[in-house]
């Protein structure tokens, strides 16, 4: 049901590719496909995602490089505190600030224009570092409670979750005692994250279940 090709070399921009799988050709389950197959496709053009204003509620734009005018493909009230490309290019995942204080999870496709929430910030906590997995079915970031100081309230310990960008509960990843935090996806799917308790940088699998170290 899928087939996935790595080239060699990065494909070229903007530039039309055939590809063609003959009859033969075996699946991971050693089944054959009876002729052959053959589609196409087109490269994009490199793009810039960036948050703009700096001065006032962000929103996100995407520019080409060789257009004249940017895209806004966000509109918040509030702004947008983060955001991260991820999904080879395809998909944005970013934080934006509600009116009581929390801030939502959001996940932009930039193949389809469709705009997801994955998860909500409650106000009592602090969501950081939204980092998508390879394959867009994950993402990680930091997500710490507030605590009352001296100057008011301030994150606590920091905890790196996992959310699923389908309908699976969020889960906690590494020691409930540990403070983690800054994930961040290799390509082939292990998430990489700061354990400040250990003082160390942990690998883990997170599609093997929430204590799954590498």
């Amino acid at each position: 049901r899928r087939f996935t090709y790595t080239p060699d070399v990065p494909w070229p921009s903007d530039t039309a590719v055939s590809v063609r799988l003959a009859a033969g050709a075996a699946s991971a389950l050693g089944l054959p496909i009876l002729r052959d197959a053959t589609w196409s496709f087109h490269t994009g053009q490199p793009r810039i995602s960036y948050l703009f204003p700096s001065d006032g509620a962000a929103d996100l734009y995407l520019k080409g490089l060789d257009d004249d005018e940017a895209t806004r493909l966000t509109e918040t009230p509030l702004g947008i505190t983060e955001a991260q490309v991820g999904r080879r290019g395809t998909a944005i995942v970013y934080l934006a600030r509600r009116d009581d204080g929390g801030s939502d999870v959001r996940l932009r496709d930039l193949m389809t224009g469709g705009d997801d929430l994955i998860h909500t910030c409650t106000p009592d906590l602090t969501c950081r570092a939204p980092a998508l997995s390879p394959d867009g079915t994950m993402i990680a970031l930091a997500q710490a409670a507030l605590v009352e100081g001296v100057n008011g309230p301030a994150p606590g310990t920091s905890r790196v979750w996992i959310l699923s960008t389908g309908s699976s509960a969020p889960f906690a990843i590494g020691a409930a005692d540990h403070v983690t935090s800054l994930p961040a996806w290799a390509p082939d799917g292990l998430l990489c994250y700061h354990d400040a308790t250990l003082g160390a940088q942990v690998v883990v699998d997170p599609r093997q279940g929430a204590d799954a170290p590498v």
